[in-house]
């Protein structure tokens, strides 16, 4: 009985130490998610400024061999 309880109490030790390792890794995970996210604002914004500044040159560039 006593060595059955032991291993039982070990068991659960263990599995609280698998548990706060995902916590860990899941919050982790939630941190790199959002740096991620950041980082596709970011490039969205800059592609968007550099597509807006490519369609004023083409525009101007077609009005100049109409002219």
């Amino acid at each position: 009985m006593v060595s059955e309880l032991w291993i039982l109490m070990v068991g659960e030790g263990a599995t609280t130490r698998v548990q706060k390792k995902v916590n860990v890794l899941q919050q982790e995970m939630v941190k790199v998610q959002g740096e991620l996210s950041q980082i596709e604002s970011r490039l969205d914004a800059k592609f968007e400024a550099r597509l807006l500044g490519f369609k004023e040159e083409f525009r101007s560039e077609l009005l100049g061999l109409f002219e």
